[in-house]
């Protein structure tokens, strides 16, 4: 299985809006999707930052049927993400 990097700029994006996000995915029992390893957000001068690793592409397939909607719902228009496979993985945790 090949494990895949993605990132995500969502110009425009509040914190307020990506904890809105964030509690709607957790009440649907989405907190820790299928196959997401690592999940790291962070604001930007001019909207939001997210980074993921999934174990797939399949899975983050699967989770984007779930997320995407949520995100138009909140307003968010959802930018194409870029995704790289993973030539090296290193945690220090």
């Amino acid at each position: 299985m090949s494990r895949i990097v993605v990132i995500y700029e969502t110009p425009n994006m509040t914190a307020e809006q990506y904890d809105r996000i964030d509690s709607e995915l957790r009440s649907i029992g989405m907190t820790k999707p299928d196959g997401r390893l690592y999940h790291v957000s962070a604001s930007t001068e001019n909207g939001w930052y997210v980074t993921d690793v999934w174990q797939s592409i399949e899975q983050l397939d699967q989770f984007s049927k779930t997320l995407i909607p949520i995100l138009e719902k909140n307003g968010i228009q959802s930018t194409p993400p870029r995704i790289m496979q993973i030539h090296n993985l290193i945690t220090d945790g």
